[in-house]
């Protein structure tokens, strides 16, 4: 029997060369190759390039689902756009677990991107075949699960079967240990481990050398899901707060796009919709903005942000970063160190701050240089090693 070697399961995966969804998916998956064999369980869906899954350096077994709540707008916000919510999320859950089952004989170790569904699926399978099993605590995932305290029982199910636990922000981490039982957060405390999903950095480089934020045109960029928890519609009202026209670029597709575009007609700012972006197109963008915002809120049921990908990337490309302090983004960046920070919601902070940074080159040079300095320990090459060589020792 041919070994599968180290499972990574995972509801995001990219479908064709460029795609962004679970792109770090991907590249952690090759961290896993100095141990063997790496299949990679992930669902189908009609986007997906055969050949490109043919060219990768491990197996892509996909499964096919009725629709899902994969792709598109994120787990989370299909299944609550969705009436039937509950039987879409069984049915994904139960073709989930079917393809890993038909996996499990030839498997070594299991790694399992996101707590739902996941990280529960590869708990309960590891009661029928004890495995080493990672898990990478992402927000989405995890603030769905602990939404009821039934659901903070089966995260203590996780807990319990897996050797390793990544949070990939210490918020994360302090929601997961806060939802648990106390007698057991001292016990598990140190089995969670905060390390991020990385950036391939010198892919964000600007080819002059310089940071992107010497750039002086007044040109905003921003990069996300267009789902509330994102924050674009603060953004849009702090740029009307400015008394001076600057264009902003969204590069992004989501449920709220076309209540965005009303919005920002409404209030006279310049807004341009790229829709979704192929990674090497992320990339030219970082290059070519001299300001980035991330303005994410925290929702009413308690979800947050983990750490977004695009916070690492535009401080790999030199870009003045302007973020609110929601979720795990103040694990990376510093206010007036190597960004500035605002409070979420506060527009008129953040209005205030987009005002400071493009009337002031130098102070944007400054922070998008240190924020250049900073990211290099958030490399792959650095921290992918740290999330699998640790784990791969343990099996």
């Amino acid at each position: 029997m041919k070994s599968s070697g180290t499972i990574v399961l995972a509801s995001s995966f990219p479908r064709y060369s460029g795609d962004y969804a679970g792109a770090f998916v991907e590249r952690l998956s090759r961290c896993y190759l100095d141990a063997g064999p790496v299949t990679v369980v992930c669902p189908y869906d009609a986007a997906v390039d055969k050949d490109h899954d043919r060219r990768l350096p491990f197996k892509i077994k996909r499964f096919r689902h009725f629709r899902g709540p994969f792709y598109a707008s994120g787990g989370p916000e299909n299944l609550a756009r969705s009436r039937m919510a509950y039987p879409l999320g069984l049915g994904a859950s139960a073709a989930m677990l079917a393809a890993l089952l038909k996996e499990l004989p030839k498997a070594e170790r299991i790694v399992a991107h996101w707590a739902l569904p996941a990280g529960l699926l590869s708990a309960l399978v590891t009661k029928i075949k004890p495995l080493p099993l990672q898990v990478i605590m992402h927000g989405g995932g995890l603030h769905e699960l602990l939404k009821s305290n039934y659901g903070a029982r089966l995260a203590t199910c996780i807990i319990k079967r897996s050797g390793d636990i990544v949070a990939v922000s210490s918020v994360i981490k302090r929601d997961l240990l806060e939802a648990l039982p106390y007698e057991m957060t001292t016990e598990i405390s140190d089995k969670v481990r905060v390390l991020p999903m990385g950036a391939d950095t010198a892919d964000f480089r600007r080819q002059d050398g310089l940071p992107a934020a010497v750039l002086e045109d007044r040109h905003v960029l921003f990069l996300g899901r267009l789902e509330l928890i994102k924050g674009l519609d603060i953004l849009i009202d702090a740029l009307a707060r400015l008394p001076y026209t600057v264009k902003l670029t969204v590069a992004g597709d989501g449920s709220q796009q076309r209540r965005l575009r009303d919005r920002a007609g409404r209030l006279g700012v310049h807004i341009e919709f790229l829709g979704q972006v192929s990674l090497p197109e992320r990339a030219r963008l970082l290059k070519q903005a001299p300001l980035v915002v991330l303005p994410s809120r925290s929702l009413r049921n308690g979800r947050r942000e983990g750490l977004p990908q695009v916070a690492l990337e535009a401080m790999a490309a030199g870009a003045c970063l302007i973020a609110s302090d929601s979720g795990g983004l103040l694990d990376v960046i510093k206010n007036s160190e190597n960004a500035l920070v605002f409070a979420e919601g506060d527009y008129k902070a953040l209005a205030d701050m987009i005002n400071i940074a493009l009337q002031n080159g130098g102070l944007r040079r400054k922070l998008g240089e240190t924020a250049r300095q900073k990211v290099e320990k958030y490399d792959w090459k650095v921290i992918g090693p740290q999330i699998a060589g640790k784990f791969i020792e343990m099996g």
